[in-house]
């Protein structure tokens, strides 16, 4: 009696498998179209998502370059054309959209890929307006600058130093520089130096008092050879 009470569960179990398989067939076109719709509902709402996406980074993108152009004026840049460019790609999780910075920095010329027109200069200031205006919206409480001075000089060299000075009342501001304008500016020196022990490189990173850092801005300003002259240099910088 036990066997054919199994016996028979197992012929019940084995209907209800068959039964369900041959609905899947009978049905089968009915459940494709079924799911086609639910996909195509789906991607719309996607898609709907992403157009959405799209406009809002539209919209901060136009705020956003106004903001660098305001950076880039204050850095002695005050002709330069910038933009942002979408492109519509495949739709991922993260948009449908791939962004592309372009500029110009002369009158009367196309804009074009930054990467492909800026000089070392122009990137280095433009790198600098972009941490800036990227910081305030991020609310980063450290800034990192790796010369930033690379490719510039003179009058633009110091507009990088203000405008570094600038970013220093509100955020923490680290910077490797060989620009004595820049280094003047700073509230700490720290020197990093690099040298030979017993067959080792050892790497040295020395805080320096006012003396120090008078005679680095003036080993900076003339090179291997100290004078008079180049020491009073780094004192009025240091004093101005």
């Amino acid at each position: 009696r036990r066997k054919y009470g199994a016996d028979c569960r197992e012929i019940l179990a084995y209907l209800d498998k068959a039964q369900k398989e041959l609905d899947d067939i009978e049905f089968a076109d009915d459940r494709v179209e079924q799911l086609k719709k639910q996909l195509a509902k789906k991607e719309k709402a996607a898609w709907d998502a992403a157009l959405e996406l799209r406009k809002d980074r539209q919209q901060k993108a136009e705020e956003m370059s106004q903001k660098i152009l305001t950076e880039l004026s204050q850095l002695d840049m005050p002709r330069v054309q910038f933009s942002c460019r979408f492109r519509e790609t495949e739709l991922t999780e993260n948009g449908a959209d791939a962004v592309a910075f372009y500029m110009s920095a002369n009158v009367g010329e196309d804009l074009k890929p930054m990467s492909k027109v800026a000089s070392g200069g122009e990137l280095a200031r433009i790198m600098l307006a972009l941490k800036n205006v990227l910081a305030q919206q991020d609310r980063v409480d450290t800034l990192i600058f790796d010369e930033v001075d690379t490719g510039v000089s003179g009058r633009a060299a110091q507009k990088v130093a203000e405008k570094l000075h600038a970013v220093a009342r509100n955020k923490q501001v680290l910077c490797v520089t060989h620009l004595p304008q820049i280094a003047a500016l700073a509230d700490t020196h720290l020197l990093i130096a690099k040298g030979e022990r017993e067959g080792r490189t050892y790497t040295t990173v020395t805080e320096l008092d006012r003396e120090g850092r008078k005679l680095e801005l003036a080993r900076i300003i003339g090179g291997a050879c100290i004078t008079a002259t180049t020491l009073k240099s780094a004192e009025e910088m240091l004093t101005g």
